[in-house]
């Protein structure tokens, strides 16, 4: 086959090159940091929840705008919130978390002979890939190009950043067809040939125009992928994307990248092997998603500039990355543990959208792994039912060293060159990949039940979950069980149970009702039989017991201590709460309240130590000698515990100031510019009262103040540009901020966030409650 090898070039200068020469052109585009999308965020329903029906309805109640809704691989949806109603959505019952949606781009094309160097040019490997489906999830792919139309069997278009310019995954960048073309481009004597030439690409996209995408669009393509309602089962599925940031790792807290992860740890879990790339901001690829989740195979770049092993091409000069050297990682590349495998990245001859008509070559994590996505084609095609773990594993170990060598089941004992993380990854090896043979097991079924207690009381509780994980030999979930196909014994006899799929899959959900049931010992049992006939089942036992009898508690005893803080005090109040058996009880809530000479001024509660501690401080007041600071317990709470105030050694104490007021003496403040204690003062204040809000944060130069109400309306706002005064609140001199909020303040809580700067660029940012009562 005749290959013409192009540079990737802007248009206007593929357009001079037609009238005159062409002047090769290598332009390098670093990775881009993922950022948060203003009011748009991702809605994840609670297992149970019916994402289509729950989404319409929380869309009509609160007048928001839905984006995709996702039912598959998760529960949940996407939707532009304004920022008065997002608080309303993230306290309905059926929402399990609300995060904010961030775009996604195109793993950047920097400016390679691939094929050849993973041995996989036709005739190489023992297949094509035949009957093998690939989804390219993407700015899409050319459904048109003539060296991959026969090769694509259908796709879909996600993308909501933009209005879409097409439809049906249809590719209007570029960046998927490229991708498309390494792995499946047509072996027919023209243009170039792929990696898998007979595997099935399935075009999802959801990139726009400009290789951007949100999170919500990405999940709704895993979701997509997933559900094989849509298409048949799709065996790979290539993500030459990425999002970069601090949140974007395989243990994020961030809600939008765990539904992320979630989609794709069930889309794995019904046999799909996903191949990504490892991102171009040549940092650690633990901080770049999906590239961090450990169930992908995640792939790095090498530069090769020849096809073959060794490191003999060379090197290149490239502006703004200095040498280049054959068969070295490429200095863009992403790195670290969360590395699986390279492949080549550098100058990748592959296929252009059909309006241009000719092969480009691309640089890219991008382009390293579609070599990957199609090696694994390769391997599933002789090996059926290969989990995407094995799939991983195998390629691993088929994988070339840098010394030449087959890395087998040892780690490689040399990284290629620029590979200094301590993970030398192998390069992918199409060929051997090809001839894996896996002996798949005997087909088997197992079934695993478990309940969400394993105790229960009458009065207390009315109902059991009951959850039953089934899987194949696999250990894939098992998929699409209906609930006549589960049987279920309760005390040996059958009982006529609704098992419902949830959105993890192969996992089954059922509600057993408690109060028809005698107390006591229950056993439940469990049978399925999938759709081959084969059955497995398991057992459990609950408990169901009559209501406890509740342990009487009382407060033991109340120590009040003051602490100087200049002009003020800070009482605490030591309470300790014991069982009748005098034993200290942990966990109870104890609430109180502080008085000063008589008059109310703040109620609050803590909870009980392993020693039946619990510590009630106040926020500071201002008194002078000869006030009485007094402390009242008013309750104290703890399931299967009663409180008797009747057994209370102490229910109140309360403590004379008589410590001197007055400015504190000792060290000097700390200028250096950090940040202390942020708080309001007095909180809660009484309407007419101006609070002040106090913060420490060393030697500043200007305070910006922006408070919020419960809705999160901004509704006040300072800026302070003189520097902090010294203020002593009992823990020594500090450079501190005091601002009184004046102005008629309606009771509520409010939320107050606090900027500070230096004068050399510094940025400091904090957060705290204030509460107003009438």
């Amino acid at each position: 086959m005749k290959i013409f090898r192009w540079t990737y070039l802007p248009l206007f200068l593929i357009i001079g090159f037609l009238a005159s020469t062409l002047a090769q052109s290598e332009e390098i585009k670093r990775g881009r940091r993922s950022e948060k999308i203003p009011n748009q965020y991702i809605i994840v329903f609670n297992d149970s929840v019916n994402a289509e029906a729950a989404s319409q309805d929380i869309v009509k109640t609160h007048q928001i705008a839905p984006i995709h809704v996702f039912k598959k691989a998760i529960k949940g949806f996407s939707a532009l919130i304004p920022p008065g109603k997002l608080n309303a959505v993230k306290n309905d019952p059926r929402v399990k978390a609300v995060g904010s949606d961030r775009t996604f781009h195109a793993v950047e094309q920097v400016l390679p002979t691939g094929i050849d160097r993973v041995q996989a040019e036709p005739g190489v490997p023992a297949n094509t890939g035949f009957g093998i489906r690939v989804a390219v999830i993407d700015t899409g792919v050319d459904l048109l190009h003539p060296d991959l139309a026969a090769n694509i069997e259908g796709g879909i278009t996600l993308v909501t950043t933009e209005s879409p310019t097409t439809t049906g995954g249809h590719d209007d960048d570029g960046h998927g067809t490229h991708v498309a073309g390494t792995i499946a481009a047509l072996n027919n004597d023209i243009s170039v040939v792929g990696a898998a030439p007979e595997t099935k690409i399935w075009s999802v996209k959801v990139l726009d125009s400009n290789g951007d995408g949100s999170n919500g669009d990405v999940i709704a393509g895993i979701d997509w992928v997933a559900d094989t309602s849509q298409h048949p089962f799709i065996h790979v599925a290539n993500m030459s994307l990425s999002a970069y940031c601090s949140e974007c790792t395989d243990d994020s807290t961030d809600p939008g990248i765990q539904a992320m992860h979630a989609a794709i740890i069930n889309a794995v879990n019904l046999g799909t092997t996903f191949v990504v790339a490892a991102g171009n901001e040549n940092s650690d690829a633990r901080t770049s998603v999906p590239a961090s989740f450990d169930e992908v195979i995640t792939v790095s770049a090498l530069a090769d500039f020849d096809g073959l092993p060794g490191g003999l091409a060379g090197s290149q000069t490239v502006p703004g990355m200095g040498k280049v050297f054959d068969d070295s990682l490429v200095k863009f590349s992403n790195f670290g543990e969360d590395v699986d495998i390279m492949a080549p990245g550098w100058e990748i001859l592959s296929l252009s959208r059909s309006i241009f008509g000719f092969p480009i070559t691309n640089s890219g994590t991008s382009m390293a792994a579609p070599h990957v996505a199609a090696a694994a084609a390769l391997m599933i095609a002789v090996n059926p039912g290969i989990t995407p773990a094995q799939v991983r594993q195998a390629l691993i170990e088929t994988g070339e060293c840098a010394d030449g060598s087959e890395r087998g089941t040892s780690v490689c004992s040399e990284a290629f060159r620029g590979d200094d993380d301590g993970y030398p990854e192998p390069v992918v090896n199409a060929d051997r990949a090809s001839r894996v043979s896996f002996t798949p097991p005997d087909p088997a079924l197992v079934v695993t039940l478990s309940s969400d207690e394993d105790l229960y009381h009458v009065g207390l509780a009315s109902a059991a979950v009951l959850t039953s994980d089934v899987r194949d030999e696999y250990t894939n979930g098992v998929s699409g069980l209906p609930t006549s196909n589960f049987v279920t014994q309760i005390n040996g006899s059958t009982s006529p149970l609704t098992w419902t799929e949830t959105a993890s899959a192969g996992i089954y959900e059922s509600i057993l009702d408690l109060v028809p049931l005698a107390t006591g010992t229950i056993q439940i049992g469990v049978t399925v039989t999938d759709t081959r006939a084969l059955s497995s089942s398991d057992t459990i036992s609950i408990d169901y017991l009559s209501e406890p009898t509740a342990i009487s508690m009382h407060v033991e005893s109340i120590d009040i201590s003051f602490r100087k803080t200049g002009q003020y005090i800070f009482p605490t109040g030591e309470v300790v709460i014991y069982d009748d058996t005098e034993s200290p009880v942990s966990g109870a809530d104890v609430s109180g309240e502080w008085f000063k000479n008589g008059e109310l001024i703040y109620s609050q509660t803590r909870t009980t130590n392993i020693d039946g501690l619990a510590t009630l401080s106040q926020f500071r007041n201002k008194a002078k000698k000869g006030d009485i600071i007094s402390l009242t317990i008013t309750n104290v709470e703890k399931e299967f515990y009663v409180y008797d105030p009747n057994q209370n050694h102490e229910t109140s104490d309360f403590g004379t100031v008589s410590i001197k007021m007055g400015a504190a003496s000792g060290p000097q403040a700390d200028p250096t510019f950090q940040l202390g204690d942020v708080y309001a003062y007095p909180s809660p204040a009484k309407a007419g009262q101006k609070p002040i809000i106090h913060v420490e944060s060393g030697l500043a130069s200007q305070l910006d103040i922006k408070v919020y109400d419960v809705s999160g309306e901004l509704v006040h706002e300072a800026s302070l540009t003189d520097p902090p005064k010294i203020v002593d609140d009992g823990q020594g001199p500090q450079y501190a901020y005091e601002y009184s909020w004046t102005g008629d303040i309606p009771p509520g809580v409010y939320r107050f966030i606090i900027e500070a700067q230096d004068n050399n660029g510094g940025v400091l940012k904090e957060s705290a409650n204030l509460t107003v009562i009438p």
